[in-house]
This record gives C-alpha cells, structure tokens and sequence, in this order.
C-alpha cells in the first residue's frame, strides 16, 4: 500500500553498502523505520533532505507492523532545519529534543500531540537563539512527559504539594521536587540531593538555571524510560 505523510527526520543509520535506515516521527503513523534503497548511491537525490530536524513530506511502500521493511519512495523537504547553521549547543539540544522520541516512542503508535511538540520546537522563529531554545526545550520536556503520563512535579513538591522556590532534592523514581519536610525520613534522601541548586525564580531569565532543569529532567526521563540520553554529556 502506497502512502504519503509528513513527519521529522529522527535518526539514519547505514543499512549495506548503499541502503539506510531513516527513522522518522510522523503526523499520522507515528515513530516509523523507512529503508532508503541506494541513498547512499544517489546524494543528488537526497541531499540535504535526510539531516536530522528537517521536517519532510514522506512517500513509502507501506506493510502491516511486523511486515518490514516499508520502502521509502520519494522525499521533499517542508522546512530545512540547516543545522550546520546552529550554535553547538543548540544542535545538541535539538538531538535531545529526537532522543525523547527515539527512547520513548514504540514505532506505528502516532500523537497529534507529540507531533505538534515537535512542530513548536523546530519551527520555532530565531533558531539560534540559545536562550529562546532553552525554553522551548522546557517546554517541550514537560508537555511531552505529561502526555506520557510520567511529567515531573517541578514548582510543587510532588508529596505535599507546597509551593517550592528552588529545587534541592529531586526524586526521580517518585515525582520529581520534594520539600525537606517530606523527604527527610527517606532512606535515599540524601542521593536525591542535586549537584546544582535550581532557583527556580531566576529560570526564567538566567540561561545556566534552564540548563540544570534540563539536566535534572533528562536523569527523571533516563529513570523512566530506562535508555540513557546520550545529549547530555555535550551539555556541559
């Protein structure tokens, strides 16, 4: 069966000496594995369409789950992320944004959602901004999380539900900020004590603030996933 989407490019990999895998988030089937016959062979053909972040309109043989590999016939691009552009780090923020994908995300179970929280992320305006990126990275972290069902408490402690001005503890396993008061007869307490203190008053405007958040929620995503984040040891 013939069928036409558009979705954002995830990952590649080589598959022989000529063929790959393209791995791509789409707005109607989801997370799904294309093979690419001869991409290798024809760089005219697909050059500059299969970099990560670009959103693409996708044209496949497409076989029932289970019945792989669906063939990729032809590929255009929507929007040209050119990353080559970017700030490092902003590049690396964008590979973070694909690996909450890659490690949550099982293939053919599509969300509107997901796909419009990419779609917010990587067409936001001023790519290269890496305070706007930053945020746009929070964002998407927590709204992401909460569709999964598994969004960390963050202003709140998780337990008690007072309104908390920093983040001093953080419980990964439980649900993320936790008070003293709350956590204090906890056995592992101490081992939820963060590296950096978050005040969570100054994230708004202080761009190191928004990177420890980001780091502190990747540890809550690698928990609950239970696949490392390789993006992040480029953070530092």
């Amino acid at each position: 069966m013939r069928m036409e989407d558009e979705g954002f490019v995830i990952k590649k990999k080589e598959y022989s000496d000529y063929d790959i895998f393209g791995s791509f988030y789409t707005n109607n089937l989801g997370k799904i594995n294309l093979l690419i016959k001869n991409a290798r062979k024809s760089k005219k053909r697909f050059m500059g369409k299969l970099e990560p972040f670009n959103l693409v309109s996708l044209k496949f043989k497409y076989k029932n789950q289970g019945s792989y590999p669906n063939l990729l016939e032809s590929i255009d691009l929507i929007d040209n992320h050119n990353y080559i552009t970017l700030d490092k780090k902003i590049i690396v923020l964008s590979s973070l944004i694909n690996e909450y994908i890659d490690n949550f995300e099982t293939l053919e179970n599509p969300s509107k959602k997901n796909f419009n929280y990419l779609k917010d992320f990587f067409l936001r305006k001023d790519k290269n901004n890496l305070s706007l990126c930053l945020n746009e990275v929070i964002k998407f972290q927590l709204k992401y999380l909460k569709n999964l069902g598994v969004s960390p408490s963050v202003q709140r402690c998780f337990k008690c539900q007072k309104n908390l001005k920093e983040i001093n503890f953080f419980d990964i396993q439980n649900g993320g900020n936790i008070c003293y008061s709350c956590g204090k007869n906890n056995t592992n307490f101490n081992s939820m004590r963060i590296k950096n203190k978050i005040d969570l008053r100054s994230v708004k405007r202080d761009d190191n603030s928004k990177l420890n958040l980001i780091k502190t929620i990747i540890n809550f995503s690698e928990f609950h996933s239970g696949k490392q984040f390789n993006s992040v040891q480029y953070l530092d």
